[in-house]
């Protein structure tokens, strides 16, 4: 887990009661989104996005993806058929755009 810049020069408690069962859910969603979890907490209640590894892994897959496709279309000029290979390109392209839109606005609740 890693420790927020923000929260290394906190000094101030807040006590609440809670099941054990509560705690442990709060614990697994806080270590899936590789935070602490007063971090978790903290975000959670101030509304900021709380981005899972998951999500992260994924948007980091989805950019390097959309590179390689944005270098193959500088690759295939003068190829047969590069007019429908650019427009395959372009549509692979797009949809891996709008895979990392939405991945950008997702949250863990």
């Amino acid at each position: 887990m890693t420790n927020s810049t923000r929260a290394m020069g906190t000094n101030s408690r807040i006590e609440i009661r809670i099941t054990e069962e509560e705690k442990a859910t709060i614990r697994d969603q806080a270590n899936s989104a590789s935070l602490t979890m007063s971090e978790y907490l903290r975000r959670s209640a101030l509304g900021k996005r709380i981005l899972s590894t998951m999500d992260q892994k994924a948007a980091g897959e989805l950019a390097r993806l959309g590179g390689l496709q944005k270098h193959l279309l500088t690759q295939i000029k003068g190829l047969p058929d590069e007019e429908g290979l650019r427009k395959g390109l372009n549509s692979t392209l797009l949809a891996v755009q709008d895979a990392l839109g939405t991945l950008k606005t997702g949250t863990i609740r």
